[in-house]
């Protein structure tokens, strides 16, 4: 099993969206030591030999204070050692691949996430159309013109059904001793 597999269902449930920096979209402390058995199956960990749940992100190992570290989660076992110290898992904020932004989501169109230019806040709505429809001559004839005001009328009241598609990542931060 993937750690993905295992905490996405956790995070839907919370139905939380990440405010700021996505404390509010973390699972650490108890909540990570119900789930240490799981955990230690998942891919992400098979080849770690103890998973010890922290309270902080520095640990004293030796006399020393030692920082904890953000892991993307990348595939099977790419963590290997002896023990690795677990904080946090966190979902990411949603991320947007830039080459399927403004592709449509539906009927030919799309509502990109909220942007910031400058400080200034904004979404584009994104409708493709068939440059030959857009002659002026033809624009009334195909009765373009109403089609648009109908669609765009339905992207305004149902901007969810045309929101780009983004993704979500699963992080932890812990520390490995290898």
């Amino acid at each position: 099993m993937k750690l993905r597999e295992l905490v996405t269902p956790i995070f839907e449930s919370l139905n939380v969206q990440p405010a700021g920096y996505y404390d509010d979209c973390s699972i650490k402390g108890e909540a990570l030591e119900l789930l240490k058995e799981k955990i230690k199956e998942c891919d992400e960990f098979k080849q770690v030999e103890e998973i010890i749940i922290v309270d902080n992100a520095t640990i004293e190992i030796e006399g020393r204070n030692i920082s904890t570290q953000c892991f993307m989660c990348k595939g099977d076992g790419f963590l290997k050692g002896k023990t690795f110290y677990l904080y946090r898992i966190d979902r990411s904020p949603e991320v947007y691949d830039s080459a399927t932004l403004y592709k449509p989501v539906k009927n030919n169109a799309s509502l990109t996430p909220i942007v910031a230019d400058e400080f200034k806040l904004y979404q584009t709505i994104s409708i493709r159309i068939n440059p030959e429809e857009i002659q002026d001559d033809n624009l009334l004839k195909t009765g373009l013109r109403d089609n648009l005001h109908v669609l765009l009328n339905d992207i305004l009241d149902n901007p969810s059904e045309y929101k780009a598609k983004g993704k979500r990542e699963i992080m932890f931060s812990g520390l490995l001793i290898e």
